[in-house]
């Protein structure tokens, strides 16, 4: 009967080691993103985009000012975990927003390894109007876009409103 004991030892040992392996193994943390999610809101001409981060970002400056078939947003991530910074040095592109409707972005990409950056950049099929701003959480950016209108597209001024 010892005998028996004796050998049941290893094959529990074995068992335990292969949960181990397998709690461990289940506990690495999947590859973080920068960006989390992008939804959009129709305003009447305009659209509001909220685009959020999986981290608190400060919106810097953008460009070109007001209008144009691109928009390059300069951010700066802030409070980036040891885990995260890597991934704030990546690229990554972000789901388009459903709308139908509108159809007017081609991309929206997260820029970090750009330099001067990190950057949010859209690409638009059309010149757009645009302006941009700092959510109020600090976890998202919003950009409102407008359409420019045909008058303005034969020669007008800028897109009304920005």
């Amino acid at each position: 009967m010892n005998g028996r004991k004796g050998s049941f030892i290893p094959l529990i040992l074995a068992i335990l080691f292969f949960f181990s392996l397998v709690e461990t193994a289940r506990a690495q943390p999947m590859r973080k993103r920068v960006l989390g999610s992008v939804e959009s809101e129709m305003a009447g001409t305009k659209v509001l985009i909220r685009v959020y981060f999986n981290f608190p970002v400060r919106y810097i400056s953008h460009f070109p000012d007001k209008e144009g078939k691109e928009l390059r947003i300069k951010i700066d991530p802030l409070f980036v975990s040891p885990e995260d910074r890597p991934f704030i040095r990546g690229r990554e592109s972000a789901p388009i927003p459903d709308t139908p409707e509108w159809g007017e972005i081609v991309e929206i990409t997260y820029e970090g390894d750009m330099e001067g950056g990190p950057f949010l950049t859209f690409l638009f099929n059309n010149e757009i109007g645009f302006s941009v701003s700092q959510g109020e959480d600090f976890r998202s950016l919003v950009v409102t876009v407008k359409k420019r209108n045909s008058s303005q597209e034969d020669g007008g001024g800028e897109a009304e409103g920005y």
